[in-house]
């Protein structure tokens, strides 16, 4: 495996990946300039990995509030199949903001019709395991450990860091 490594961090969103998994965790909602730079780095990411990656979406904190060009470029994200292996949206927010936050990535998913493997999860355990299984079809092999310690990772406050 190779090491994490942060490609965006603005404070309230931060895109990590490893090897063929990339983890986009939310801090807040996200805004329509967020969402443009999870798809350049998500793109960008193929030419390294043409056997597909993976996708773990992290919903840490935040308010759910979601302008028009937010949920355009989440139906859009959702119809690209950019993450052919899968995705794991994780909303970690409790009441009524995870509610609301899991309604509209579930909507997102009917809505863009992926033909990759897409779901929306309440916790980060059952989400890790299922990521492991689609991964299997990749080509980079991950143990569930490995997994479940970047996922951790990736939900952290304090941002791994930066490549030099």
């Amino acid at each position: 495996m190779g090491a994490p490594q942060v490609r965006y961090d603005d404070g309230t969103f931060r895109i990590t990946f490893c090897d063929n998994v990339l983890a986009a965790t939310w801090f807040d909602a996200p805004n329509e300039e967020q969402m443009r730079e999870f798809r350049r780095t998500s793109v960008a990411m193929q030419k390294d990995h043409p056997a597909g990656t993976a996708l773990m979406n992290l919903v840490c904190d935040g308010t759910p509030r979601f302008e028009t060009g937010v949920r355009d470029e989440a139906a859009r994200l959702m119809r690209e199949r950019i993450h052919k292996l899968g995705s794991a949206h994780v909303v970690l927010v409790d009441g009524f903001h995870g509610t609301a936050t899991r309604a509209f990535l579930t909507t997102a998913i009917l809505i863009g019709r992926p033909r990759a493997p897409a779901r929306v999860f309440a916790d980060l355990a059952p989400a890790v395991t299922q990521l492991h299984g689609w991964l299997e079809k990749g080509s980079v092999r991950w143990s569930l450990a490995a997994l479940a310690a970047f996922a951790q990772s990736a939900i952290e406050r304090t941002p791994l860091r930066r490549p030099a």
